[in-house]
């Protein structure tokens, strides 16, 4: 983040935060996302810029950019809507079915879940 605009950014992810854009964000990562940014920021006014803080500082800084920015790819890649058109048991019909790229994630792994913890049925073939 550059320091003349870097209050300006603090206050746009945290709008954002609160956006479709992050729709799928935890609520877990949101309070990361936000206690990293009270702490970015803090650090920025206290020294009054990137430029006039010491070293380590700015690595701590790096550091917690790179945490916020990698928490929020990752939910806004969630957030993403896929709509597909799928064809409904039963039916010939098609319908158009849309979700977030989370949420067909979370349903892609229940499934899966389930097919593992089913009791297996052992079927007795006559001997085979």
């Amino acid at each position: 983040m550059q320091t003349a605009s870097g209050t300006d950014q603090f206050v746009q992810i945290r709008e954002e935060l609160g956006s479709e854009k992050y729709a799928e964000i935890s609520s877990d990562d949101r309070r990361t996302v936000l206690g990293l940014l009270d702490r970015m920021e803090a650090s920025v006014q206290r020294t009054g810029g990137v430029d006039s803080m010491p070293e380590q500082q700015k690595v701590d800084l790096f550091n917690n950019q790179e945490k916020v920015n990698a928490i929020l790819t990752q939910a806004a890649e969630d957030s993403r809507m896929v709509c597909r058109r799928e064809q409904t048991t039963g039916s010939h019909r098609k319908t158009t079915v849309c979700l977030t790229a989370g949420e067909r994630r979370r349903i892609r792994e229940s499934t899966q879940d389930q097919l593992r913890t089913m009791p297996r049925q052992h079927v007795d073939r006559g001997g085979f």
